[in-house]
């Protein structure tokens, strides 16, 4: 499984590319400016939202 670190994944193409990842299985870190609106934003392609905090803090 490759492990991706997506930058600006709250942005348009970020979001893209992280709905694609997750279809090719791919384990997905995410750079955020803004943790709480990451939550938000990409909380429908997060499995494990009690580990989202730590996730893109």
């Amino acid at each position: 499984m490759l492990k991706i670190l997506v930058t600006g994944a709250t942005g348009n193409v970020g979001q893209a590319v992280i709905h694609l990842l997750r279809e090719q299985n791919c384990q997905i870190y995410a750079a955020v400016r803004n943790p709480h609106n990451a939550q938000k934003t990409l909380a429908r392609d997060i499995q494990h939202k009690s580990r989202l905090g730590g996730a893109i803090a």
